[in-house]
């Protein structure tokens, strides 16, 4: 018994093998997709026992199913934070603001990671809840100074998009903080 596989379109899927052992009962299909390419292809499966046609048998039996590709989009950085102020040696968490990143790929999920600018390990006092896009900062009296970070959104197939954020620590003055009416 054979098995092999061919498709329509062989600039989305440029192969399609069966690897099939003989007397097993299952056989797998593996297709080669070539990135940044998208549509649909009609792939054909043909069985063939090479046992002929005598006594009412079948030679070759082949079933044919199609799948269609679509091309993903990278998640777009659409917002900015303003810089975040702190005091040292406070607790402090900020929400951050609602669209930050989109993605046109319907029902695609983005997953979201804070980093540092320059790569170094994150310090202990910034994290960020993912579930509720908050940043919680607690930073030392010995981190005075602007920090610098990298907010990354990835989407289901690894595609990202980042966006910085700045935060100033400051060293508390014990004056009321004055905003604007």
């Amino acid at each position: 018994v054979t098995v092999t596989a061919t498709a329509s379109n062989t600039n989305l899927v440029s192969s399609a093998n069966v690897a099939y052992t003989a007397g097993e009962g299952t056989a797998v299909l593996t297709m080669l997709l070539p990135g940044g390419t998208s549509g649909t292809s009609t792939i054909t499966v043909t069985v063939k026992d090479n046992g002929g046609t005598a006594n009412g048998g079948v030679d070759e039996s082949e079933t044919s199913f199609v799948i269609t590709v679509l091309e993903n989009h990278a998640p777009e950085a659409t917002g900015k934070v303003d810089t975040v102020y702190v005091n040292a040696g406070a607790t402090f968490s900020e929400s951050l603001p609602a669209g930050l990143f989109t993605d046109a790929d319907a029902g695609d999920v983005l997953s979201y990671k804070l980093t540092s600018e320059a790569g170094a390990a994150l310090p202990a006092w910034i994290s960020l809840n993912e579930a509720t896009m908050a940043v919680s900062l607690s930073p030392p009296a010995t981190d005075v100074g602007e920090h610098k970070f990298v907010l990354t959104a990835t989407d289901l197939l690894g595609a990202t998009a980042s966006i910085k954020i700045v935060v100033v620590v400051q060293v508390p003055t014990g004056l009321p903080e004055f905003k604007d009416a």
